[in-house]
């Protein structure tokens, strides 16, 4: 193959190159790099490629390898050797660099050598960042000769320091600690924190220089270029040799790295004077090069050095961002409208060409300071430019944002609306994401009406903030009509209680994931109001929370045979937090049947909310999580049709437990042995063992690895067997916090008894057993992983009612081992 690509002109190996560079930069570098090493030809070939913009990482947010960055600043400065520039002494030194190599010095006048290779010659962006050179290629400081760690921490260095550190403040004086600090104390603190500061400055030195020393030779070709501000001043004096700049970036630096440095810049006025200049020196560059060469200068960023965003940003956001940006010109058909290029669009709104735009990205609303400084509500109406848009990620854009999208459907459909100037077609929306929503706006509902026919995704979010037991609401789902192509739908109120209209997931046939959430907590059961049922046959994943789920209607479930997740929680479970259930009467009552004092169930007529059949078939499900009442009323018979259950989890911890406990019996973990019913549910196992009741039999769950139950659950000792080494075979971890009725001795017994030691880590609300009870059980806490005795693989862990420790204790092979 080698042979091969050297046997090839040149003008076709560059084409072949080209069309491997086209495709992606970043990933053509590691095969463009292998080819530098076949032979000089093509190596020659490969440069152009390589050397264009040779800073280019091969990850977008890695670094380079330390000795490759390192190999390829050494080689770039020998190339400037090579051509008879000048190299200053500190980065000789610093890479250590052969004078000789690349020079005759048995000769007065540097005369070049001969170069087998041009590298300076294709190089077009030169924008190394401080941070990947000061921290990814120089030395440390123990590589260091001893008399050149004594220049840099010395006061000759200190005083002759390339870098104006009259800005710099150290803040040893503001420091609250210092205030009682001995005399010696403060001194000795104030020269190390000086020390730190001549390393930075060290570092930052040469970055200058070696910047500079490179661009040199090659000003008049440079089509990118970064540079520290502080630096300024002498790339002012070149600026009308950068004829072909495009994309300028300028580091805000001057500010060190590293936590230690706490406010290192003050608020006087004499700092803020200096921060003034020096962005007025940015601003003065740029207007420089637009005037010389008019529409050349495309893109200026600027970067912000770790600490230095404190520094700059109000000087930079609020003041001088936009006079750059109305230096340069519009952005040329732009296709992505980011936070950055949105002030951009800003400074030309007219100008700027927006019918090729697919993605939007951008928390407008929340930029109180751009409403303030150019006036955001001017240009609200700047979306319906953009004819090809996509995907929209926002927060509200306030009121009526989108009203100008119903009235073109309505327009193009007959029924109304302006026209709004020219219209053929809807923009073709797909996805949008909307933060910080709340109850003020109606962009969800517009949204949703104007693009119903091609809105794939919409999330909807609100500020996390959690609120009291009677939070302020929020509709959504209001005139929403047939969304045939939506299939994604995430709704998380999290500072009001979510009213979903009663025909949203109606208006929804083909969604795969749905998420709907508030956090509501209290409730009373004759406030809920039933969603109308809706046929989602194709939902793979359902979560409901909150109020959506209490007025979710059950029906549905029928339907969505395909389900793989679903989870239903009366509410969000915060740490420490317990959840909410309605007393059990009026609980009971809400579903239309009333439980008297023995405990019978009658039937009282039609309840406000439908009833749940709890024989759904779901074969794909793997996790099902229910909470609250939905727990606390759940029915082991809907296992029957998940054979594919993994997780299992039912949470009903409530402040007044006693209140809200279900005693379980073998009734529950079985089905009538009747053919009629196996019929009906077919995924049951028919060659499953009879319960103790000859006229039932017991559901067994054969997939399920992970059961959770928390609350008010009572299990007998006989029933935990059931559940251990019948109903869960394939059980491997099981957490019972709060459950209770079943005592230590069966549990271990059962674990001790369970087939293929197949259970590895079981929870329970047992206080710790004494020393006695341990020795008879034969178990022994674990200390750290490894044990002398031999043990068995379970761990049982024991979390006492209010702890939130556990201790872990493990199973003896042989009992007699736990005496002693």
């Amino acid at each position: 193959m080698n042979d091969l690509l050297s046997q090839l002109p040149l003008e076709c190996l560059h084409q072949i190159l080209e069309i491997i560079t086209n495709r992606d930069r970043r990933e053509a570098r590691t095969s463009l790099i292998a080819l530098l090493r076949v032979n000089r030809f093509i190596a020659k070939a490969t440069l152009p490629f390589i050397y264009h913009n040779p800073f280019l990482s091969e990850h977008p947010y890695t670094t380079y390898k330390e000795q490759g960055l390192r190999k390829l600043v050494r080689t770039l400065l020998g190339d400037v050797l090579h051509c008879g520039g000048e190299v200053p002494k500190n980065l000789i030194a610093e890479f250590q660099l052969d004078y000789s190599r690349y020079t005759d010095t048995d000769v007065k006048s540097i005369r070049p050598i001969t170069r087998p290779l041009n590298y300076l010659g294709h190089l077009r962006y030169l924008d190394l960042n401080i941070h990947r050179f000061t921290t990814s290629i120089l030395r440390e400081r123990d590589q260091l000769l001893e008399d050149e760690v004594d220049y840099v921490e010395g006061d000759k260095f200190w005083s002759q320091c390339p870098i104006s550190n009259d800005s710099m403040v150290l803040d040893t004086n503001n420091n609250n600690n210092n205030n009682n600090m001995e005399s010696d104390d403060l001194k000795e603190r104030m020269d190390q924190r000086r020390k730190e500061l001549a390393w930075h400055f060290w570092g930052a030195g040469l970055y200058r220089d070696m910047l500079w020393t490179l661009a040199m030779p090659l000003l008049d070709q440079l089509e990118g270029l970064s540079f520290p501000l502080s630096d300024i001043s002498r790339w002012t004096g070149v600026v009308a040799w950068l004829e072909r700049l495009e994309s300028l970036e300028f580091v805000l630096d001057e500010i060190p790295p590293g936590k230690s440095f706490n406010n290192p810049i003050n608020n006087s006025e004499a700092s803020k004077l200096h921060k003034g200049e020096a962005m007025k020196a940015l601003v003065h560059f740029v207007s420089e090069h637009t005037w010389l060469f008019k529409g050349q200068l495309k893109n200026v960023n600027v970067c912000f050095q770790q600490h230095s965003s404190r520094y700059f940003d109000e000087y930079w956001y609020h003041d001088f961002q936009m006079q750059i940006y109305r230096l340069l010109p519009p952005m040329n058909r732009p296709t992505f409208l980011s936070q950055k290029s949105w002030k951009r669009l800003l400074a030309h709104p007219e100008m700027t060409d927006l019918g090729y735009v697919r993605e939007v990205s951008g928390r407008f609303g929340g930029w109180g300071w751009i409403s303030k400084d150019v006036g955001l509500e001017e240009y609200s109406r700047f979306l319906q430019r953009c004819r090809v848009l996509r995907k929209i990620t926002s927060t509200p854009l306030g009121r009526g944002s989108f009203r100008w999208a119903v009235e073109e459907k309505k327009y193009l459909l007959g029924e109304g609306g302006e026209r709004g100037g020219v219209v053929s077609s809807l923009v073709p929306l797909e996805r949008v994401e909307i933060h910080d929503y709340d109850s003020s706006t109606d962009e969800a509902d517009d949204i949703a009406y104007a693009f119903s026919s091609t809105l794939k995704a919409l999330y909807i979010y609100t500020t996390i903030r959690f609120p009291g037991n009677l939070p302020q609401s929020i509709e959504i789902g209001s005139g929403w009509v047939d969304m045939p192509v939506l299939t994604d739908l995430r709704i998380n109120a999290y500072r009001y209680r979510l009213l979903i209209d009663q025909m949203l997931l109606f208006h929804c046939p083909n969604l795969t994931t749905v998420q709907l959430s508030d956090n509501t907590w209290r409730y009373q059961c004759q406030d809920i109001k039933p969603t109308l049922s809706a046929r989602l046959e194709k939902v793979t994943e359902l979560e409901l929370q909150g109020w959506p789920a209490l007025t979710f209607h059950p029906e549905t479930l029928s339907w969505a045979t395909e389900l793989k997740v679903l989870r239903i929680c009366s509410d969000s479970e915060m740490a420490g937090r317990t959840l909410f259930i309605p007393p059990v009467e009026e609980l009971n009552r809400s579903y239309g049947d009333h439980q008297d004092a023995d405990g019978v169930v009658t039937e009282v007529g039609v309840g406000q909310r439908p009833a749940w059949s709890w024989d759904w078939k779901f074969r794909q499900l793997w996790k099902l999580e229910f909470t609250g009442e939905f727990a606390f009323r759940f029915q082991f018979r809907m296992l029957c049709g998940c054979p594919s259950l993994k997780e299992l989890v039912l949470k009903m911890k409530t402040r007044q437990e006693s209140s809200h406990v279900r005693v379980l019996t073998h009734a529950d973990f079985s089905i009538p042995d009747d053919e009629t019913v196996l019929e009906n549910l077919d995924t049951v196992d028919r060659t499953s063992a009879p319960a103790q009741d000859s006229m039932r039999r017991i559901i067994i769950a054969h997939s399920v690895t992970t059961l959770t139950m928390s609350g008010g659950w009572v299990l007998s000792d006989s029933l935990i067997a059931t559940l251990l080494h019948d109903s869960f075979p394939q059980l491997r971890e099981i957490s019972l916090l709060g459950c209770n009725g079943f005592t230590l001795p069966a549990l271990i017994a059962c674990l001790r008894r369970t087939k293929a030691r197949r259970i590895s880590r079981v929870v329970v609300s047992i206080s710790e057993p004494k020393q006695k009870e341990r020795e008879e059980l034969g178990i022994v806490q674990r200390i750290g992983r490894r044990q002398e005795i031999e043990v068995l693989k379970v761990g049982v862990f024991f979390v006492p009612d209010g702890s939130d420790g556990e201790k872990e204790y493990v199973m003896l092979k042989v009992v007699e081992n736990a005496k002693g």
